[in-house]
Order: structure tokens, then sequence, then C-alpha cells
């Protein structure tokens, strides 16, 4: 169970919990073995992600590989469709897989549309210049001021359910959900990361992060994660969960300022259309 679970990008406790049973539920689903279309709720499993995978390797960008079949899902394949001459109805139906198993064959290994346009910068102007800050920690209270270039801060201090949610309907640039947990030393960086696909700005920013954070006495180890948690991986943009342990004054203090030049970095990089 481990095995599965790491590979997964979930905690690897070995327990059979609500997050790993549907993980495995999804997994069970190949593709073709059902219609795929937009539904409330959306339809999720391997053959999404695989789905996605091969119209992202095509050049129709799904947006990410999550394993969720959405609107951005739909797109795509409805662009697929027309270029192939079939009708654009966004439903993965049997003619449609027939095509796709057709072209797909010459498109493995190729580049994810979608990752390569992340790395090149090219979510610029597709996001507000919205923080979302989720959580009731010191360090979530005290970046819901003053950060720089940022025009719209919302503190969400609901569960992770809410914070994502609110995130995608402002289309905020970008998401930090905060923990303190005393039990654990160090700060814990998470971005998302499924086994077929991750974040290119959520890893780039939490390196970054890492970078500054090994400067900083009292705060060490600093350890990035990539995982497929729910929040990671049910928000658009770049997303972060930050989890910590006791944090002296100085290094509080510290850790703050980095957090907020990181910020500012971000939202600077977007209105001026350079990438972090």
């Amino acid at each position: 169970m481990q095995a599965f679970q790491r590979v997964r990008g979930l905690p690897t406790h070995g327990n059979v919990d609500d997050l790993t049973w549907s993980t495995l539920l999804e997994a069970g689903w190949q593709l073709g073995s059902r219609l795929l279309y937009v539904s409330r709720p959306h339809l999720r499993g391997d053959d999404v992600a695989t789905l996605q995978e091969t119209l992202a390797q095509l050049g129709f960008d799904p947006v990410r590989v999550d394993g969720i079949f959405g609107p951005q899902t739909e797109h795509a394949l409805c662009e697929f469709q027309r270029n192939v001459g079939l009708p654009s109805d966004g439903t993965l139906t049997m003619a449609t897989l027939n095509q796709l198993r057709r072209l797909s064959g010459i498109s493995t290994g190729r580049r994810l549309i979608s990752e390569a346009r992340s790395a090149n910068g090219l979510d610029v102007g597709t996001f507000t210049r919205t923080l979302i800050v989720h959580g009731s920690s010191p360090l979530a209270s005290e970046l819901i001021t003053n950060v720089p270039y940022v025009t719209t801060v919302i503190h969400v201090d609901g569960d992770d359910a809410e914070a994502a949610k609110t995130a995608n309907q402002f289309r905020a640039a970008l998401l930090l959900s905060f923990r303190e947990r005393p039990e654990i030393v160090g700060i814990y960086l998470h971005y998302w990361q499924s086994n077929r696909s991750h974040s290119v700005t959520g890893k780039r920013l939490a390196e970054t992060l890492a970078a500054s954070f090994d400067t900083v006495p009292g705060v060490q180890p600093v350890v990035i994660t990539g995982l497929s948690l729910p929040l990671l991986r049910e928000t658009q943009m770049a997303t972060l969960q930050i989890e910590y342990g006791d944090l002296g004054a100085d290094a509080f203090s510290a850790v703050t300022r980095v957090l907020r030049a990181a910020i500012g970095d971000v939202f600077h990089n977007e209105s001026t259309g350079l990438n972090l």
C-alpha cells in the first residue's frame, strides 16, 4: 500500500484512508471503458488522465493532466475532434477514441503542451493579480497585509475545498496554504504532482523558497515534496501547502520576509510578462 501511495503522490502512511481509497477507485478506470464528458461532479480516473496526456502530447492543451474531466479538458477534446473532422461535442466516443489511438503512436515521448506552456511563462494573463492565503496559522495571518505587487489578498480560514473553490473562482495567480505543526522540525513545501505530470510553476516556486529558507538559521531541514493532495490537485494556479514546526521569533521574522519577497517576485513577473 505504501508503494501505491508513493507512486500516486499520497502520504505514505500505509493505511487505506478516504483519499487512498478514492485514488484506488480512480486507478481502476482504463481509457475506453466508459464515455467521458463534462458532468457534475466531474468524472475522475486514470482514463481521464490518459486522455489528457494524449491530448497534451498531440498539442491540444487540457491545462493540467490531473485526471479530472472539467471544462478545459472538454475544450481540448473539442479542438481535437474538430481537427480530425469529427463532431466537436466534447464527448469521448468510440470514433474519437479510435482517432486518438491512431495518432497517439506518433506523439509518444513528446513533451506535454501544458507543461511547455507553463515553463515558458505563457500562463501570464490567464490569472488575476489575486493572492489566496489559506489557514489560521501565525504565518498565514502575517501575510494577509503588506505583500508587494499584489492587487487583492483573500484570506480563507475554511477547509481545503473552500480554499480551492475560492482560488478558482477569483482566478488567483497564487494560493499559499499554511499549517503549523509543532510535532515536526523544519519546513515542508508541497506542490502538485501526480504520477503523470506536475505543476511546473509550483515546483519552481518551492525550489526558490527552499533555497532562501536554507540560509535562515533555525528552520532546517527544508523539504520539497510533490504530492497529489486534494487542495493541490483541485486548484488551477500555482499552489503550495507549507507546513512548519516551531519557529523562534527571529526565524519567524526571517521566514516572513522570504515569503513576502517570493510572493512579490511572482506578482512582479505576472505584471512584466516574465516567468518565475
